[in-house]
């Protein structure tokens, strides 16, 4: 900074979306008294989750490098104008593919369902000292709040081609 003028700034601005996804669950449980002093815990639980949807078809869901774009004529003749020689021409195509335009459905990433067992026991030593042990498997939340609203494109860039 110099005389009071700032030398550089920036604007982070998040996009928004309006992912949206349905999340099912069904838990059973049941503890058991082995003995008076040993209690055995059993649960089970299923989860579904909906495939994750954006409302308003603005999530990118792939990569088409054959996908004909409408400036190629305009950026192909500005090119001409001052071509470079290692590029004999300039190939403008490919584009971004939108979840729910054209025949592509809604879903950015499909349906999911998943089985979580859980395991416990307590064993009494003495009146006053009780162990417990446990073990469950667990998964985070498959609901759209824990996902962004675009979808890693795995085509990659189109090739370029030198002449």
């Amino acid at each position: 900074m110099e005389y009071g003028l700032p030398a550089s700034s920036a604007i982070t601005r998040t996009p928004s979306s309006a992912t949206q996804g349905i999340t099912h669950g069904l838990f059973f449980q049941e503890d058991w008294r082995i003995s008076p002093r040993l209690t055995l815990n059993l649960g089970l639980r299923y989860e579904f989750w909906g495939p994750t949807s954006e409302r308003f078809n603005r999530a990118v869901d792939g990569w088409d490098a054959t996908a004909a774009l409408p400036i190629a004529a305009q950026a192909q003749a500005a090119y001409l104008l001052r071509p470079t020689p290692e590029v004999a021409q300039l190939p403008v195509q490919g584009g971004l593919l939108f979840a729910g335009t054209g025949s592509r459905g809604h879903g950015l990433w499909s349906a999911n369902h998943d089985w979580m067992p859980r395991f416990g026991l307590s064993y009494s030593l003495n009146s006053k000292t009780v162990i417990h042990a446990g073990y469950g498997i667990f998964f985070g939340a498959g609901g759209s709040s824990t996902r962004t609203p675009t979808k890693p494109v795995s085509a990659g860039r189109p090739p370029r081609t030198a002449h």
